[in-house]
């Protein structure tokens, strides 16, 4: 088994009602594949940082149970390449992370976003980012 990663991935609250244990990626037409190439580079023991698009939350984190699996003419989501999560950490029930407050905290720095002014530019029309391994002191 390969070295687990940490991904970055962004869906709207609205999916996480829908479906509160998937993430999805819609499928390039004719061809079965995601139509974000980096989400088929999730595998099973991965972990997946929720970030709620337009609401600005981080919803929490979750592990990845299942390999890509393909959802078919689902009610709300259609067809879908789907991995399967459970919560690994997550906020107080009815809560959310301020992600915005959080990212503009002095005491915090991402990788991700070394220039927090800019951080909406790096997120926009992206869905997925791998992020690095969080170090063990």
């Amino acid at each position: 088994m390969g070295k687990l990663k940490y991904w970055w991935i962004i869906q709207s609250l609205e999916a996480l009602n829908q479906h509160p244990d998937l993430i999805g990626c819609g499928l390039k037409e004719g061809s079965g594949r995601p139509t974000h190439s980096k989400f088929a580079e999730i595998k099973k023991g991965d972990y997946v940082i929720y970030y709620a698009t337009g609401d600005m939350v981080l919803v929490g984190i979750f592990e990845v149970v299942s390999n890509m699996e393909m959802l078919r003419d689902d009610e709300d989501w259609g067809d879908d390449a789907i991995f399967k999560l459970k919560p690994y950490v997550m906020p107080t029930e009815g809560f959310f992370v301020d992600w915005k407050k959080t990212l503009f905290d002095s005491a915090v720095s991402f990788d991700l976003f070394p220039k927090k002014e800019r951080w909406v530019y790096k997120i926009w029309k992206h869905y997925i980012h791998q992020l690095s391994s969080p170090t063990q002191d």
